[in-house]
């Protein structure tokens, strides 16, 4: 899964981290980074040195005799944050859409910066002999701060790489430190990750959210000789043969009932890689995106469990239910799944559609999550945190607006729920297991209350189109201020355009006149 997002903070982190290429059996040893950028170039920051990434702040602060390149200082949750403009440092022409551009979070030790981009790109895991390390030309600032370049897709892609020390100790940039008390905290914690859990039969699973390739509704499975065991069939994604695995029978050492599955309409697909290729995971529902520390994992007896190399432990959610946690590279190891990815690899090598493939390489990545309340809508993935169930208690503030359902505390901190179904004036839900999408803009957390989570498009710009008021029953003005872009989806061989909501227009029309 590609996405518009090295964010779901340190929490984009992990979802970005959906872009990786596949891995093959050359490449062992890879170097990450995720990329930004400034009109059509492209910069790459090693993952290790990004904290997250925020919306541009509506108030900066500026500061007196500070250099050109020096934007002010922004509150960041009661983290005081210089900002750096990175055009004026590579003698980019002026910014024409400042207030919605991204700010990427570096830190060393106690100190920490933001950079300003237009807008995220993707993690890339690069070879270190993609990798080109410049000496300093004539000592310009943006030779300081440059440290090479990444060469990919042999040469036709090429970003600039950013030496974070260097930028960290640019001249007259204030040496603000981290609140010491909250900078232990996080440290002893160590890194934040985030899994995303689905359903097999009646049980929940979760596998690590930088290995999942891509989320997708289940097109067309074709049998073949490929078919037998736990193996369904195969799918053709974007010109690649990707065999499809029924989950919960090779969980479970169930036998798989092909009649069954085709019945069953809740289906979605994991698109994962191997060694020897990809694979389809076939699971009946995506369940929640949840965000976790090594410290959360609880143990479990792993005697007389199928397979029981393949788990990692136990995640508690809600203090009510627990998420079973794949090891990912335990679970690709498994013979089965091994000589299914192998097979179809030898059969079906790569490169039916090389032409297409490279002309994307030149298109920006776009990545989109999709929820439905009674339409289907999308959210540009690096704006979203987490998914969570319906909280159980709402609190509804006085004079709330009307589409706002209430507030709910999440891990103590006040989230604003916002109904789609009263500020459109759609039916009433018809179930009762509803999810809430966490998304952030201009710093702080809200949530959008939806019917389910449906897909994870890895698409291109050329994929999204500008909004078409017309083609949708969003035809009043309030309404289609809340919606920009369309993104063009196939999924079962049927072509449909998703409405995208621009998260600040939309948090703005509905709570700004309370905030």
């Amino acid at each position: 899964m590609t996405q518009d997002v090295f964010t779901l903070d340190a929490d984009h982190k992990a979802v970005a981290e959906t872009n990786a290429a596949a891995v093959t059996p050359s490449v062992r040893r890879l170097e990450t980074y995720g990329s930004f950028l400034i009109d059509d170039m492209e910069f790459a920051l090693p993952v290790g040195v990004v904290q997250e990434v925020v919306n541009e702040p509506a108030t900066v602060s500026p500061i007196p005799l500070s250099p050109s390149y020096m934007i002010g200082l922004f509150n960041l949750r009661g983290m005081i944050v210089p900002m750096i403009d990175l055009r004026e440092i590579f003698g980019f022409p002026p910014a024409t859409n400042t207030g919605d551009r991204k700010i990427v979070i570096i830190e060393d030790g106690e100190t920490h910066l933001g950079l300003v981009f237009d807008r995220t790109g993707e993690v890339i895991h690069a070879r270190p002999s993609e990798r080109v390390v410049f000496q300093n030309r004539d000592g310009g600032l943006k030779d300081v701060v440059s440290q090479g370049v990444l060469k990919l897709d042999g040469g036709e892609r090429i970003l600039q790489t950013l030496d974070p020390h260097e930028v960290l100790n640019l001249e007259k940039v204030p040496r603000i430190q981290k609140d010491e008390a909250d900078a232990q905290r996080r440290s002893q914690l160590g890194k934040r990750m985030h899994c995303i859990s689905f359903e097999v039969g009646h049980s929940k699973y979760a596998f690590e959210l930088e290995h999942v390739q891509e989320v997708m509704e289940v097109p067309e499975i074709k049998q073949s000789f490929l078919t037998h065991g736990y193996v369904l069939g195969s799918i053709s994604l974007r010109g690649r043969i990707v065999p499809i695995v029924d989950f919960r029978g090779f969980v479970g050492k169930q036998q798989t009932d092909s009649q069954q599955i085709r019945a069953s309409q809740s289906k979605k697909l994991l698109i994962m890689n191997l060694m020897e290729g990809q694979i389809g995971l076939l699971v009946y529902s995506i369940d929640s995106i949840i965000p976790y520390y090594q410290k959360d994992i609880l143990p479990i007896s792993k005697l007389a469990m199928p397979h029981e190399a393949i788990f990692k432990g136990c995640l508690p959610v809600n203090n009510t239910e627990l998420v079973m946690l794949f090891d990912h590279d335990e679970t690709m190891r498994q013979p089965d799944l091994v000589a299914a990815a192998q097979c179809c690899q030898e059969l079906y090598p790569d490169g039916g559609e090389e032409e297409e493939q490279q002309a994307a390489v030149t298109r920006e990545r776009r990545t989109f999550i999709t929820f439905s309340a009674s339409n289907d809508f999308a959210m540009d993935i690096s704006q979203v945190r987490e998914v969570i169930d319906r909280p159980e208690t709402l609190m509804k503030p006085p004079n709330a607006a009307t589409a706002v359902a209430g507030l709910f505390d999440l891990r103590d901190e006040i989230i604003t729920l916002i109904d789609l179904r009263l500020l459109y004036d759609l039916p009433e839900a018809t179930t009762d297991k509803q999810k809430v999408v966490i998304f952030q803009t201009s710093g702080q957390k809200y949530g959008i209350l939806v019917d389910m989570v449906k897909e994870i498009i890895m698409t291109t710009s050329d994929k999204v189109l500008p909004f078409q008021a017309g083609a949708t029953q969003f035809t009043d003005s309030a309404s289609a201020q809340d919606v920009t872009e369309m993104v063009q989806t196939n999924s079962s061989n049927v072509s449909k355009s998703i409405m995208v909501l621009d998260v600040a227009a939309f948090v703005h029309r509905c709570v700004g006149a309370q905030r």
